[in-house]
C-alpha cells in the first residue's frame, strides 16, 4: 500500500501468477518446529512478522498466523515475543489491535513529510495528496496512547544522509518512539545504485559523510533521551 522509491522487494513488479499468499499450514508447521527447538534449548520463542509489503494488509491472515504462533508456544510451554514491522499506513482500529497483540512494533518512517513523501509515498493520490505522513503519525500516536512499545526504522539514502539530525528532531518530537534505528538503503529491487559506486574516492566520501552526520544525529537523539 506504499510506492517506496527504493523498495528492495519491488512487490509491484510483474510476477508469474502474482505473489503467493502465506499459507497457514506452513506457519503452523514452522511455528511448531521453532517452539519445540526453543523448549529443548530453554529459550524464548521470538516471532517476527514482516515482508516485502505490509503485513497488516490482510488482518484476518495476520490474526490467524499470530494465533498459530501463540498456540505452538503454549503447546511447547515457552514464552513468545511477538514483533511486527509495519509502514504504519492503516486504519486507527487496526493500530489499536496491533498495540494490544504485539510486544514490540517496528514503525518505518524516513523523516519529515518532504522526505517521507519523496521516499515512501502512497501509490495513488488521495485527499491530501500522496503523503503517507498523516497515517504514520496517527499510528505512532495510537501506539503511544495504548502503551505499546515501538521503535522507528529510518532508511537513509544518498539524498538524506546530510539530514540525519533533522530526521532525529522530527522523529523524537512527532513520533516519540522508545528507540530509533538508522540504516543505509539496500541495493536491489527498485534501488539499483544506493551508496554503491565504482569510484573508490566517491565511496570514501559517502562513508565519511554518512558517519559524520550519523554521529551528530546519535548525539541529538541521546540528548532527547532516545537511543
Amino acid at each position: 500500500n506504499l510506492a517506496c522509491s527504493y523498495c528492495y522487494a519491488d512487490p509491484a513488479a510483474p510476477a508469474a501468477g502474482g505473489p503467493a499468499p502465506v499459507r497457514l499450514g506452513a506457519v503452523r508447521s514452522a511455528a511448531g518446529l521453532a517452539a519445540e527447538n526453543c523448549r529443548r534449548r530453554g529459550l524464548p520463542f521470538t516471532a517476527v512478522f514482516h515482508g516485502g509489503g505490509e503485513p497488516s494488509l490482510n488482518p484476518r491472515l495476520l490474526e490467524a498466523a499470530l494465533a498459530a504462533v501463540e498456540e505452538a508456544a503454549a503447546r511447547a510451554q515457552v514464552p513468545v515475543f511477538k514483533y511486527l514491522a509495519t509502514n504504519g499506513v492503516m486504519p486507527e482500529s487496526r493500530a489499536r489491535w496491533i498495540a494490544s497483540r504485539f510486544n514490540l512494533v517496528g514503525l518505518s518512517c524516513d523523516g519529515p513529510e518532504e522526505i517521507q513523501r519523496a521516499q515512501r509515498p502512497l501509490p495513488h493520490a488521495q485527499k491530501g495528496g500522496r503523503s503517507s505522513t498523516r497515517y504514520v503519525e496517527r499510528t505512532a500516536r495510537t501506539l503511544r496512547e495504548h502503551g505499546a512499545a515501538f521503535h522507528v526504522r529510518v532508511t537513509l539514502t544518498p539524498d538524506t544522509i546530510t539530514r540525519q539530525v533533522e530526521i532525529v528532531d522530527y522523529v523524537c518530537s512527532q513520533l516519540a518512539p522508545q528507540e530509533i534505528h538508522f540504516e543505509p538503503v539496500y541495493t536491489g529491487g527498485r534501488e539499483q545504485n544506493g551508496f554503491v559506486s565504482p569510484e573508490p574516492a566517491r565511496m570514501d566520501g559517502l562513508a565519511d559523510t554518512f558517519v559524520r552526520h550519523f554521529l551528530a544525529a546519535q548525539a541529538r537523539a541521546r540528548a532527547a533521551g532516545t537511543p
